[in-house]
């Protein structure tokens, strides 16, 4: 009785092939998960009204004496400064980081504690509140790339698996 091990062989040199780029693929994955964190944390990013300068006062109308202002800066900073860095292996895992320099990042993100009754020129106007609360922008971003990255992962893995172990 003869027997026919060509399917078997077959096997055995895409299983080779899919153990060769299996580091590549979850490289891959772990790049593309950061990615749609960043856009997720960068979509919940607060903008501010941008930077105005004081110019002289209105003269007519409505807001006669209040302060004219001219705008120095667009808001959006906070957000615009986001960044990944690629992924990279460690031991067995990827890590692949994402970055906002602003040193007031922190900030937004957890709130703060401010002194009611504090005078604030840029704003013109007093603290009323004695804490800000935070907009929580990297936490809610990372609840929703770990519940839905799962889902997307697994798609993404078998369609790897399938490219190597097709029938």
């Amino acid at each position: 009785m003869k027997k026919n091990f060509s399917r078997l062989k077959e096997l055995k040199v895409n299983l080779e092939a899919l153990n060769e780029h299996k580091d590549l693929f979850m490289q891959q994955m772990a790049n593309e998960l950061a990615t749609i964190f960043l856009a997720e944390v960068r979509k919940r990013t607060p903008v501010g009204k941008g930077t105005f300068e004081v110019v002289g006062k209105i003269k007519r109308g409505k807001n006669k004496g209040k302060p004219k202002l001219k705008k120095i800066s667009q808001g959006g900073l906070l957000r615009k400064s986001w960044y990944i860095t690629k992924a990279i292996k460690h031991r067995d895992y990827y890590i692949a980081s994402i970055f906002n320099p602003m040193e007031y990042a922190a900030y937004v993100e957890n709130g703060h504690r401010q002194k009611v009754g504090r005078y604030v020129p840029i704003l013109g106007k007093r603290l009323k509140a004695n804490f800000v609360e935070g907009h929580h922008m990297m936490k809610l971003s990372a609840e929703l790339v770990e519940q839905e990255g799962y889902a997307y992962v697994q798609q993404r893995f078998y369609e790897f698996l399938r490219r190597y172990l097709h029938d």
